[in-house]
């Protein structure tokens, strides 16, 4: 199993996918466990409530199985187990509201002032990542075992976990800052550049910017509604 999950990390390098610095991946140490030692670190992880072990276990909820045996089965049945513990809940919660929309005071999309990526705006950092943060939460939440970000806001808005207004607004949300970052990378491998995150959005036609710009405020508008510590009045 080693072996061939280091076949599939070169295939991925061969393709110019960057692996993870720190190891996470199925072919690094950080990963490779039996079933039983999985069992053991993932209760330590749900136990220690620390931002490390939080991040792990939102990385581990994306996790998929190549192997249908038990062992490896149980292992997830652990992590989706986690909706039933509210300690667990509402830190990873707080994970997903960590990472906010680049909107400014009047609605406009807040740039980079500085740098190699001045004029531009982390389409990841701003856009993706908050609305997997709440697919995250979210789905666990329900009880979704999908690792689909759609997927998990479904199951959360068929159970009651999201507004059917607020998940399928993200749902939208999600494909089109997907397609918006699949174009920019694209046209930057055609240009013989190295692909990033970095979208400019003068580059960007009218239309497709005032949706994002929308996009943006309906993201930041649900964290809003989900923050615990905040009096919505929307």
């Amino acid at each position: 199993m080693h072996r061939m999950a280091e076949q599939v990390a070169d295939l991925l390098s061969a393709t110019g996918l960057k692996s993870d610095a720190h190891g996470v991946t199925a072919a690094g140490s950080v990963m490779v466990h039996p079933a039983g030692g999985w069992r053991e670190t993932i209760q330590s992880w749900l136990d220690a409530r620390t931002n490390e072990a939080l991040m792990a276990i939102s990385i581990l909820l994306d996790g998929r199985s190549v192997d249908r045996h038990r062992g490896a089965l149980v292992v997830f049945t652990a992590v989706h187990d986690a909706r039933n513990r509210p300690t667990v809940l509402r830190p990873l919660l707080r994970l997903a509201l960590a990472s906010k929309p680049p909107t400014g005071f009047l609605r406009d999309i807040v740039v980079e002032q500085s740098g190699e990526h001045r004029g531009s705006f982390d389409i990841k950092q701003g856009g993706l990542l908050p609305i997997v943060g709440i697919a995250h939460y979210a789905g666990l939440a329900a009880g979704a075992t999908s690792t689909s970000t759609v997927s998990r806001l479904q199951a959360a808005r068929a159970d009651g976990v999201l507004p059917e207004s607020d998940a399928t607004t993200l749902e939208e949300a999600w494909r089109l800052m997907t397609e918006l970052r699949m174009e920019h990378q694209v046209r930057q491998l055609e240009a013989g550049s190295a692909p990033d995150d970095y979208v400019d959005p003068k580059a960007l036609d009218a239309l497709t910017r005032r949706n994002l710009r929308e996009a943006f405020r309906l993201v930041a508008s649900t964290q809003k509604r989900l923050d615990p510590g905040v009096v919505w009045k929307g």
